[in-house]
């Protein structure tokens, strides 16, 4: 059997009815349980995991009474909501009066001295100077640590004569 018309049949079947097609299809049953599939399938195997998605809801069982009766609330108060919306405060042509503090724009400005030109040569330069200067101290160190080996191993050889 073709998946969709098995799908249709199972739906039929369990009486599930929609209830919302804005951006996919959600159907529910007496019992209270949703279904929710896609308004434009593009995959060629959809409607068979659709199949598979309904025999897992008609599987589970049923929402409480609490969940029932917390979904009944949401939707109060969404339209609640949406038939009320909230009252956008005007700024009006005085603005909001003395009994406010501005809460500004968000941007913090930091005041920064202006970054002098340097030419490329002279930092081109300075970076060599402070390579040589890094690589004599490097020189250095191991100079010392080889003098002081050379030292080392001339204290043992007097030493054991």
């Amino acid at each position: 059997m073709d998946p969709r018309t098995q799908f249709i049949q199972l739906r039929d079947q369990y009486k599930f009815k929609l209830v919302s097609d804005k951006n996919h299809y959600k159907f529910q049953d007496p019992e209270g349980r949703i279904l929710i599939t896609s308004k434009t399938p593009s995959d060629y195997r959809a409607y068979r995991n659709m199949v598979s998605v309904l025999r897992r809801v008609v599987a589970a069982p049923p929402p409480s009474n609490a969940v029932i009766e917390e979904m009944r609330q949401r939707k109060e108060l969404e339209e609640y909501i949406r038939l009320n919306p909230a009252k956008k405060s005007g700024a009006g042509i005085a603005g909001k009066g003395k009994g406010t503090k501005s809460r500004g724009t968000g941007f913090i400005y930091e005041d920064t001295a202006p970054i002098p030109f340097v030419p490329d040569e002279l930092k081109e330069r300075q970076r060599n100077e402070e390579r040589w200067g890094r690589l004599i101290h490097h020189v250095k160190k191991q100079r010392k640590q080889v003098e002081q080996e050379l030292g080392d191993l001339s204290a043992r050889s007097t030493g054991t004569r």
